[in-house]
């Protein structure tokens, strides 16, 4: 885990950090913040979508900044399941807490996929994930 000095933010604060940068394009994302046991079991389009996921723990903040073209909450699982031993130990660890959060921001339009890209990097630099994404760690 990363263990420089890093701000540990709510959901309410990562949302601002959205709105700051992407209010004019709000309305192309569904915003949403689940349990892990809500997310598992949801199958609503707006859940399942291309997007951008933030894994976040009430102690810890922010954990991990991620993307899918396909569906963002299928890939945020998949942090649960594969990656470095101790990663995925770590993972699996922390979404125990009863108030772990999914922040899925998922596009409303597969014509607007685009923007995932931008936001994913955004988020990154912004939030300062306990875990940053392997390509720019």
């Amino acid at each position: 885990m990363n263990t420089e000095s890093r701000p540990v933010l709510s959901i309410s604060d990562v949302k601002a950090i959205f709105e700051r940068e992407f209010a004019a394009l709000g309305p192309k994302f569904n915003v949403l913040a689940l349990s892990v046991a809500e997310a598992e079991h949801e199958a609503a389009p707006s859940v399942n979508a291309p997007g951008v996921y933030v894994h976040w723990h009430p102690e810890r903040g922010v954990l991990k900044v991620g993307k899918s073209q396909k569906n963002s909450k299928a890939r945020a699982f998949q942090h649960f399941q594969s990656g470095p031993e101790w990663y995925v130990s770590q993972m699996r660890q922390l979404k125990e807490h009863p108030s772990y959060q999914l922040l899925l921001f998922n596009v409303r339009e597969r014509s607007d996929l685009h923007w995932v890209l931008s936001l994913e990097a955004y988020l990154e630099r912004e939030l300062h994930p306990a875990f940053p994404s392997f390509r720019n760690g």
